[in-house]
């Protein structure tokens, strides 16, 4: 069970709202907040095209911490871009007011549906971003992770046939493969009632999210190609 989710670590200050990257890293580094991201499709787009990279952007889910020693220089550099690459989004001011936007009820889960609606989008929109096609990149990763399953973490490993059968990451594409995506969440969580309906709240402002995204998704293509997460320690 996962007993924390996410927190929004807004200070108010003189009528603005500032993220503190500091306090997000020491959190971290003390251990005493767990973020679940859910942004499976992000990460894998903007990995680099290598196994190992691939395989790192996933994992960072997965490997938290001193647990990324066990992999290869070139897996735990994915593993890093993944951390870098959820460092930016949570500061960024679009992504910061998308999730002041989800309902008081669910504003505990905010992070996590501004992931999954995300990763909406980009299923969506993705001939704008990328040269192949969704199904085509899909099963080239499920490919990948089934030839890497020794590398992969017993959790991954465990739900990868159900994540292929169903293409968890094509299924992105429709508002029912959202839902999906955030019951299979609300199971791994507790006190989680508020979020089985979580896609009411993309219903909700889905135009609002999606031009928030398509705002905040080229930036953050840019950020990566230019390296600038090297400022990101």
């Amino acid at each position: 069970m996962i007993k924390l989710t996410c927190f929004s670590f807004d200070y108010k200050l003189n009528n603005s709202y500032i993220f503190s990257k500091l306090i997000l890293k020491l959190l971290l580094n003390l251990k005493l907040i767990k973020l679940y991201q859910m942004n499976y499709l992000a990460h894998l787009f903007l990995a680099e095209d290598r196994p190992e990279s691939i395989l790192g952007n996933l994992l960072g889910d997965f490997a938290k911490g001193a647990a990324k020693e066990q992999y290869s220089t070139a897996i735990q550099q994915g593993i890093e871009l993944h951390r870098k690459v959820d460092i930016y989004t949570d500061t960024h001011l679009i992504v910061r007011e998308a999730k002041r936007s989800i309902s008081s009820e669910r504003k505990r889960y905010a992070c996590i549906l501004i992931d999954v609606f995300y990763d909406h989008f980009l299923a969506k929109h993705w001939m704008k971003y990328s040269s192949i096609p969704l199904q085509y990149f899909t099963q080239k990763v499920y490919t990948l992770l089934l030839q890497q399953q020794n590398v992969l973490p017993d959790t991954l490993r465990q739900i990868l046939p159900t994540m292929i059968q169903q293409d968890w990451l094509t299924s992105y594409q429709q508002i029912s493969g959202v839902e999906a995506a955030i019951a299979r969440i609300a199971r791994r969580l507790k006190r989680s009632e508020p979020l089985v309906n979580g896609v009411e709240e993309l219903k909700v402002h889905y135009q609002e999210f999606e031009l928030g995204f398509e705002i905040f998704f080229p930036e953050l293509i840019s950020s990566v190609e230019q390296r600038e997460f090297n400022q990101i320690n």
